[in-house]
């Protein structure tokens, strides 16, 4: 927030709204509320508690109150699932048979999870075996096997009870699932925690006319019983058991016909016959979005990708059959909806977060791909449009969510995840260059492709190319909760001989933590010039910048190009001590801070920048006049 302050010469402002080609984007603050899946949304108008959350490292914390029961150690890791599944529309039950096969890690029992299913027989290499079942946890007795294994677990599920709070198997029509973070467990049998990858296939029985889509590429079709068919499906990649989907029911496909030359990827719309040709005028460009990502990052590794519209809220990027809400088609936001999970298929499905506590590599590297897209259409001005979009979307969050850091938060699907996990990102982009961010993310891709990660690994890709320690960014941005609050002060001396020595004063005034960050700012000068400069403020006090000038200061505006993240900014002019001259001449005979209105009581400064610059020169009286004139008014605006 801008305070007010006795009427000075310096006008104190953050930049002006964007004025430019760009269109306005969306409004991120209720978007993100319609983001992933329908809930949780902010439950009250009431503020959530502002108390920064621990500042600890995420994983001394306790569990987070969404966090799902922890699985045991990894007993065995399974490389491929085959699900055999018969959906019956009419009486609302599954019948389904899980067979997989696994490798030995710990050894131990096979710990599969089922919180919904009713098991019905368990083989293991073929012969029948002991199981028991804890909660959501199914323990396998897998005595006498060796370093690998198969297994085979046939179940049902009961007539309508196929999940539960948005997640699991929802009848529709058309029927179609949602898993993340833990709802395939609610219908299926299975490994269903994020660190679990394996290779798929799916034979799905559905009543005839109906179509079927899963992951990954379409195999046969084949009739089954009097009325039904079987659709099997292919996903040779591993996946985790969250990014699995199936949608059935009343479809028509609409295939990009540019990608028959080779020269884009595969790209599908699937939607209810009367809504296709709307959701193939939002999502026809997909294929161009990928091809975009590609070149920042690597090629797409998926066969295909496929849009399958059906009523939802929002998106959820089920590898290579993204489910798109229906509510979003012919909004401004259905573009930016898609750009977001497309580049899921690289943040996310091909490099996901090891557990839910590290959500934001997913989720934060996504929201930045909708910032480089808008950027990629619109330019810089796109950029800073959407970087002002994101960073109000998360301040608004923030009030509803509470202050809590990216790893380990309190709440998976708001603006701290998805906003500032964004800018968190581009903050670091504006740092280490366009090109030295890109191969960073291409080493992280290349090094954790079909894998699991952390905030470490993320990190350890931008240290090793770049050879520079990023420690300390990851430490005041992802674990550190909260964000800087900046207080700036100002004072201007006449010089002997003509000129002035304009002194801004920078401060953290944080209520905890502390960063290290570079402060921009813009200075309008008298004669219709400016100048441009950043502040690092260190963790440790006040930073000064000292400017001769030769022209009398104007505005001031601190982050002019939206480059810095920061929540508050306070104005004070008496909060520092005056500065030393830094001309290189004395200041003038009643030249001093107090003759200006512009004194400085209290505090020190130190550190800083000295910028001795010259700028044409208005001479004699219109100088004397200039530096008189009446204090203007401040003027205000808000974050955008």
């Amino acid at each position: 927030m801008l305070a007010p302050m006795p009427p000075v010469l310096l006008l104190l402002a953050l930049p002006s709204p964007v004025q430019a080609d760009a269109p306005a984007p969306p409004d991120l603050f209720a978007l993100r509320s319609r983001m992933e899946r329908s809930g949780p949304q902010p439950a009250s108008s009431q503020p959530a508690s502002s108390q920064p959350a621990s500042s600890q490292p995420a994983s001394s914390q306790p569990a987070p109150p969404w966090a799902p029961p922890p699985g045991a150690a990894r007993g065995w890791d399974v490389t491929h699932y085959d699900l055999a599944l018969q959906v019956d529309p009419t009486s609302r039950t599954v019948q389904g048979q899980t067979a997989l096969t696994a490798t030995v890690g710990a050894g131990g029992d096979l710990v599969l999870n089922a919180d919904g299913p009713i098991i019905d027989q368990v083989q293991v290499d073929g012969v029948d075996a002991t199981w028991s079942q804890d909660g959501s946890q199914v323990h396998i007795d897998t005595t006498g096997a060796g370093s690998s294994l198969s297994a085979t677990v046939v179940f049902h599920d009961r007539a309508g009870s196929t999940g539960r709070g948005g997640l699991g198997l929802d009848w529709g029509p058309p029927v179609a699932s949602m898993h993340e973070p833990s709802g395939a467990r609610l219908w299926l049998v299975l490994v269903d925690e994020p660190d679990d990858k394996a290779s798929w296939t799916f034979h799905t029985t559905v009543p005839e006319g109906w179509q079927v889509v899963h992951n990954g590429v379409l195999v046969s079709t084949e009739a089954a019983d009097p009325g039904w068919t079987t659709w099997t499906y292919e996903l040779e990649q591993p996946i985790s058991s969250y990014l699995v989907v199936l949608d059935a029911g009343d479809l028509a496909t609409w295939t990009d016909p540019r990608a028959k030359d080779g020269s884009l990827v595969e790209s599908e719309v699937v939607a209810a016959p009367d809504r296709l040709d709307a959701a193939v005028a939002d999502l026809g460009n997909t294929a161009d979005i990928i091809d975009q990502y590609g070149q920042w990052w690597a090629p797409y590794v998926w066969p295909l990708y496929r849009n399958v519209v059906f009523p939802f809220s929002g998106g959820m990027e089920h590898t290579t059959a993204t489910s798109f809400g229906q509510d979003m088609i012919g909004t401004s936001s259905a573009e930016i909806v898609n750009a977001h999970e497309i580049s899921h298929h690289w943040w996310g499905d091909l490099v996901t977060c090891a557990d839910w506590d590290e959500i934001w590599l997913n989720e934060g590297l996504a929201s930045h791909a909708e910032l480089r897209w808008y950027e990629a259409q619109y330019g810089e001005d796109g950029r800073q449009a959407y970087f002002e979009a994101q960073r109000d979307s998360y301040l608004r969050w923030k009030a509803y969510e509470g202050v809590f850091s990216l790893v380990a938060p309190n709440f998976m699907w708001g603006g701290t995840v998805y906003d500032k996990g964004s800018l968190v990102m581009e903050m670091l982009r504006l740092q280490v260059g366009a090109d030295a961010f890109d191969a960073s993310l291409r080493r992280y891709e290349d090094e954790h492709a079909f894998d699991v990660v952390t905030t470490g690994d993320l990190q350890a890709a931008f240290e090793e190319t770049t050879g520079q320690d990023w420690g300390w960014y990851f430490d005041q941005w992802a674990y550190q909760a909260d964000d800087p609050s900046l207080q700036v002060g100002m004072e201007q001396r006449a010089l002997a001989g003509g000129g002035v020595q304009v002194d801004l004063h920078l401060a953290q005034v944080n209520e905890a933590g502390s960063w290290r960050i570079p402060v921009p700012w813009r200075l309008r000068l008298a004669d219709g010039s400016s100048q441009e400069g950043e502040t690092w403020i260190e963790q440790d006090g006040p930073a000064l910048t000292s400017l001769c000038l030769d022209a009398a200061p104007g505005e001031l505006e601190i982050d002019p190009h939206a480059h810095l993240l920061f929540d508050g900014l306070d104005r004070d002019d008496t909060a520092f001590a005056s500065a030393p001259a830094a001309c290189g001449r004395a200041f003038a005979e009643g030249g001093s801070a107090g003759d200006t209105g512009l004194g400085a009581a209290g505090g020190t400064w130190s550190g800083g920048q000295t910028s001795c610059s010259v700028t044409p020169r208005p001479r004699g009286l219109l100088l004397a006049l200039l530096l008189a004139l009446p204090g203007l008014l401040l003027r205000r605006r808000s974050r955008g």
